[in-house]
């Protein structure tokens, strides 16, 4: 074999070799910016007013106190950029007339359908850093548990306050970084609201609904997983 073949059977070689960690590089990134997650979250949210109807009465509306809680979830990326997920969550909220009244808060609890747009990222020299930055809407059933000063008040008068259902909607903005293949960090932030209509039961007057419903910013972070 003459000098000019074996320079190209080098050449060839030495070619193979350089693309195939690019080929790794792109198969790594694929797989981490396509991973499935779970997360837990703690969120805050504030800024919003209560408005409470019984019935076709006057609604009445009043301010809210700022909110706490918590949601768990998971996240399936459908495409590179459309993933869908589900949560469950808790609220706890109270608005400002009750908490003069040194009356406690409710709580909520909810089941959602999370869909996000999103634009994910992945660096296969970082450690397998990689994240995504997203879009995203989340939307449910709504139970509303009301606080037991609420249904004693109700039970004095010789009626009956059920748990509301009703549910919620709303939109947030987020960012996901992922430190590892694995192991990473959730914020979001955005706007939801949320709907529940309560039964109110006397023996003498019958049934009325009581509805309510109330929208806060809310602002969500915490730990995820991808697999």
């Amino acid at each position: 074999m003459d000098g000019s073949r074996i320079s190209k059977s080098a050449a060839l070689f030495a070619m193979i070799f350089a693309a195939m960690p690019e080929r790794a590089a792109a198969q790594y990134e694929e797989y981490d910016t396509m991973a499935p997650r779970i997360y837990a979250l703690g969120q805050v949210a504030f800024i919003g007013d209560l408005h409470v109807q019984v019935e076709d009465g006057d609604e009445a509306t009043d301010g809210m106190q700022v909110s706490g809680g918590g949601a768990l979830g998971f996240e399936l990326p459908v495409v590179e950029l459309f993933s869908i997920g589900g949560e469950i969550s808790a609220l706890v909220w109270n608005n400002d007339d009750a908490a003069d009244q040194e009356i406690g808060p409710n709580v909520l609890g909810e089941l959602s359908v999370v869909p996000r747009f999103r634009i994910p990222w992945a660096s296969s020299s970082r450690g397998g850093a990689h994240g995504a930055f997203t879009l995203g809407g989340v939307f449910g059933l709504t139970l509303n548990f009301p606080n037991e000063e609420w249904s004693d008040a109700v039970g004095a008068l010789g009626g009956d306050l059920d748990i509301g259902v009703g549910a919620h909607a709303g939109g947030l903005v987020g960012a996901q970084f992922f430190f590892t293949h694995s192991f990473g960090v959730i914020v979001e932030g955005g706007y939801v609201h949320h709907f529940a209509w309560h039964r109110l039961s006397f023996p003498v007057i019958g049934e009325r609904e009581l509805a309510l419903d109330f929208g806060q910013i809310t602002i969500r972070a915490g730990l995820a997983l991808a697999f």
